[in-house]
């Protein structure tokens, strides 16, 4: 057996993963809605050009979280500093998206999927535009069947939040937190 052959990634255990997210989020659930809150109403009032910084900001809240550091949901902010990669990246990812779902839907699909950790590959890893999207495309390809049961259980769960205000509140930090933990999976962090 080849030493340098690459193993099959173990598939996501999503129940463990839900689990997870929730404990994290039952920490500091004030500092994940706040946050939550504030990528909502800035990304609305400034007509979605922050919400892609927000939402690293976000994400790099999640991971100090995780790492058992101290958050509050002003930390949200942080994530300006990576304003025009992020901001590149979100425009990229909508449009080629919009494009994509305009020519039968299933292209805008397939870059949706393939696109959807790159604010993640930004905001932890330090990538710049297109090195994010071509490493999320990657990581995509190499974890197709654990990313699309990811995003089928995370959209899911946000449509039955998205039913009630509260339930907003939560599904919505909740799944970005699942999907920051699913990164770490994901890449083997």
């Amino acid at each position: 057996m080849d030493v340098n052959a690459q193993r099959a990634p173990a598939p996501l255990d999503l129940v463990s993963l839900g689990r997870d997210a929730w404990q994290l989020f039952v920490r500091q659930p004030a500092a994940h809605i706040g946050a939550f809150a504030i990528v909502l109403l800035l990304g609305t009032i400034t007509a979605g050009l922050l919400t892609p910084a927000l939402l690293a900001g976000y994400i790099r809240v999640v991971d100090r979280a995780r790492r058992d550091e101290p958050v509050h949901a002003t930390h949200v902010f942080d994530g300006l500093a990576l304003l025009a990669p992020t901001l590149l990246v979100g425009l990229i990812y909508v449009v080629a998206v919009a494009l994509g779902s305009l020519l039968i839907l299933l292209p805008g699909v397939v870059i949706a999927v393939g696109w959807c950790y790159a604010l993640w590959f930004v905001a932890l890893e330090g990538h710049q535009t297109g090195a994010a999207l071509r490493a999320a495309w990657a990581l995509a390809r190499q974890q197709t069947g654990s990313l699309l049961l990811l995003l089928v259980a995370v959209v899911a769960a946000n449509l039955v939040g998205g039913l009630f205000v509260v339930g907003a509140l939560l599904s919505g930090p909740l799944a970005l937190i699942a999907l920051t933990l699913a990164f770490d999976q994901l890449k083997g962090r």
